[in-house]
């Protein structure tokens, strides 16, 4: 980024950005204000006209209650009784005669269509007045009793009919519907039916079927705020058939007192699983398209656990329309800022952008390694010509440094590497030759002045073979330290997995360790290599395992060959690898061991004798407990490459 965007940038973020961030978050709470407050409108809205559909529906249900009530009525229950009893009562004509006469009176004061049924206590319909017309018994039925409609032969009805609440108004859905026309079967508002006694006998029910229209007339009239879409869902757990049902929408013009061909559910009304997520009294739902859904839900009926929403549906957009047309005239005010600003941040920095380009090119070229590079800055302005002599007294010394620091460092490594190598030979030469020369003279010496005991010269023996292996790891740490090669030979690579796990076993035991070997590949499986070295970086491996683990752990020794190599394996069950010292493993003299047990020369003389036979070696943590140690060795000797002009040879 250059000088001039840089300027820019400190404008703008120090004083554009700022104000047109504070104007818009005023807007946004002033909207969401604005929003709160037309939402509360809504919700009073939409419960006022809950309330006025519910007292509409309460005055219905006492409409249908005082008809059951009714002299017309009570004079039609014996007539239902004697029915009951299978007997046929002699007034039964005129009776019937004077309730029709009553039930069509009742269209003056029964707004727009309506249909009243006295059924008998088998569901069959005695008596039926429609709209002021008076349907004619034409039907036989089975106990020579006329119908005025087809028997209903419906066991489910009659059992429901027999469960209704006493003196009580509920909703139901009369199956007599189904014999109807058929935009009618489909009507959404529920039919009204009370249970007729007598001699507290159930003797019928009185059924009045009200389309809705006064009902759609109060939705008609009722205010749409923000230009909404008005929607009445009926909930209806109970019945899977009518829990979503939309009884009355705006879109389609749809309504309560209109036939329709077949139910609509609110879920494929509104493309989203409406019906579910629909809880509480009142609420807003979030739905596809930015619309949002405000509803309230109520109970139409008293003793009627069937649930109505009355819900409002808004677009977003007409909430929030005259603030978004303020968000816009703030962004063309802050871009009409950015232009004056970028124009004046341009004049600002003409004198300046030029030296300071100059600078970073030659910062660039001293960076790839070009040192004779300097400044060469010539401005008028004082910081730029400062930061120019700065530039060639860094350079100068940074030159000056790194020839100073290379010399020290060839130097400094020199000197450890022989001080670490001379260390090493001296201390093994000093410490431990004498000492086991020592040893094997003596043990020479006692097998001469000794009896023939077979104990004591079987004891003499391991003396001699333990100071004899000593010796040959101190022969081992000398040859590392002089990188003397391996001696290749071709070996088995069982038997001496197998010996050297055995050079192991007492100090496994002392430390009560269980060694265990696992040798996976072929028997007669064979590989070339120096066997005592090798033997010599596996014992380390095996020591350091066995140290490691504690008392009663295991320590696993596998070998598996895979194609032209051989991976062997040490695992054991301690702590495992400090991730602080991971990278000094191999460090000659680098120990984690308290003073006194160890030197720190195990890793790094395996990890040398890998190396000579062209393998590795790795140390990671186990997923569980413990470490695992892998040495990878090649089977067969490998080869000299070409551009080494040799390759490892048999030490002479």
């Amino acid at each position: 980024m250059n000088i001039r965007r840089s300027i820019f940038l400190w404008i703008f973020v120090a004083t554009i950005l700022p104000l047109t961030g504070l104007a818009l978050a005023a807007t946004y709470y002033v909207q969401t204000s604005h929003r709160q407050s037309q939402e509360a409108d809504i919700a009073a809205g939409l419960g006022n006209l809950a309330g006025e559909i519910r007292r509409r529906h309460q005055a219905e249900q006492a409409l249908v209650l005082g008809l059951a009530r009714s002299p017309a009525v009570r004079e039609i229950l014996p007539v239902l009784y004697e029915r009951r009893r299978g007997n046929a009562h002699p007034e039964i004509n005129v009776r019937r005669a004077r309730i029709n006469r009553f039930f069509r009176g009742l269209g003056t004061i029964l707004p727009g269509y309506f249909a009243i049924r006295v059924l008998d206590y088998q569901g069959n319909t005695l008596i039926k007045v429609s709209h002021r017309r008076v349907s004619p018994a034409i039907y036989e039925g089975i106990e020579g009793v006329p119908l005025v409609e087809p028997e209903l032969n419906d066991p489910a009805f009659m059992r429901r009919l027999d469960r209704l609440p006493r003196k009580r108004v509920s909703l139901i859905t009369l199956p007599h519907r189904l014999r109807e026309a058929e935009d009618m079967k489909h009507l959404p508002k529920q039919d009204y039916i009370v249970p007729l006694y007598h001699r507290r006998r159930l003797v019928g029910a009185l059924t009045v079927t009200l389309l809705g229209g006064e009902l759609d007339r109060i939705m008609e009239h009722a205010p749409r705020l923000h230009q909404g879409r008005l929607l009445l869902v009926e909930l209806n757990p109970d019945h899977e058939a009518r829990n979503g049902l939309v009884l009355f929408d705006d879109a389609r013009n749809l309504r309560l007192a209109q036939p329709r061909s077949g139910p609509l559910m609110v879920d494929d009304l509104l493309d989203q699983a409406v019906a579910s997520a629909l809880e509480g009294e009142d609420g807003r739902l979030a739905l596809p398209g930015g619309r949002t859904l405000y509803y309230t839900a109520f109970f139409p009926a008293q003793d009627e656990l069937v649930n109505w929403v009355l819900a409002l549906v808004v677009e977003d957009n007409r909430l929030t329309a005259p603030f978004r047309q303020i968000r816009a005239a703030i962004w063309g005010v802050a871009g009409v800022a950015l232009f004056m600003t970028l124009g004046l941040s341009g004049i600002g920095v003409r004198n300046i952008a030029r030296p300071v380009r100059t600078l970073a090119a030659r910062l660039k070229q001293f960076a790839d390694g070009h040192r004779e590079v300097r400044a060469g800055v010539r401005s008028r302005v004082d910081e730029i010509r400062e930061l120019g002599e700065a530039f060639d007294y860094m350079a100068d010394t940074i030159v000056r440094v790194e020839s100073e620091r290379d010399r020290a460092r060839e130097l400094m490594l020199r000197s450890a590497k022989l001080a670490s190598l001379g260390q090493m030979a001296a201390g093994i030469g000093h410490e431990l030759n004498n000492p086991l020369n020592n040893i094997l003279s003596y043990a020479k010496l006692l097998k001469r002045a000794l009896p023939d005991d077979p104990d004591l010269r079987r004891d003499l023996d391991s003396l001699q073979q333990e100071a004899l292996r000593a010796t040959e790891i101190v022969r081992g740490v000398l040859n590392f330290a002089r990188q003397v090669p391996p001696r290749y030979g071709e070996f088995r690579l069982g038997p001496w997995l197998a010996a050297t796990a055995a050079l192991v076993e007492q100090a496994a035991r002392a430390r009560h360790v269980d060694l265990r070997l696992l040798d996976r590949c072929p028997p007669d499986q064979t590989m070339e290599g120096d066997s005592g070295q090798l033997q010599q970086a596996l014992v380390n491996l095996l020591l350091n395992a066995i140290a490691a683990s504690p008392e009663g752990g295991q320590v696993v020794v596998g070998a598996r060959c895979d194609g032209d190599s051989v991976l062997v394996t040490v695992r054991d069950e301690g702590t495992g690898i400090d991730e602080a010292v991971r990278d000094r493993l191999f460090d000659p003299f680098f120990t984690t061991k308290p003073e006194g047990e160890g030197t720190g020369l195990g890793l790094s003389i395996a990890l040398g004798i890998v190396e000579h036979h062209g393998g590795s070696l790795d140390l990671h943590n186990n997923p569980d407990q413990g470490a695992t140690a892998s040495m990878r060795l090649p089977l067969r000797r490998p080869q000299p490459s070409a551009d080494t002009g040799g390759g490892t040879g048999d030490a002479p």
